[in-house]
C-alpha cells in the first residue's frame, strides 16, 4: 500500500480514485527535495525511498504522458495543499 506524505492528505492506493497516480521525492536532487518539503511544511520529516506525494499536490502542466503512464517532469514542484492551508488558517471572531 502507498500512503501520500502530505499533511492530512487522504490519498492511498488502495482506494484506486481514478486520476491519481503517486510519485517518489527527488532524494537524488537535494535542492529539488529541499524545495519540496518546504513547501509541505514538513521541517522535521525526511522523506525515504519508499515515501511517496500524490498527483493532487500537483499542477496539471507537472505532468506528461507516455501511453498509460503519468510521469513528473523533472522540475516539478508540489504547490497544491488544502488540507494545510485549512489547517494553517487561523479563525477569527468578531465582537459586536
Amino acid at each position: 500500500m502507498v500512503l501520500c506524505s502530505a499533511f492530512d492528505c487522504k490519498n492511498r492506493s488502495e482506494n484506486k480514485v481514478p486520476g491519481i497516480t503517486f510519485h517518489r521525492f527527488r532524494l537524488k536532487d537535494p535542492t529539488r527535495n529541499v524545495i519540496w518539503l518546504k513547501n509541505m511544511h514538513l521541517a522535521d520529516w525526511f522523506p525515504t525511498k519508499n515515501s511517496r506525494i500524490c498527483s493532487k499536490h500537483f499542477e496539471i502542466h507537472a505532468f506528461y504522458k507516455v501511453g498509460n503512464r503519468t510521469s513528473l517532469l523533472d522540475d516539478a514542484v508540489p504547490t497544491i495543499f488544502e488540507e494545510l492551508l485549512k489547517h494553517l488558517q487561523t479563525k477569527t471572531t468578531s465582537k459586536i
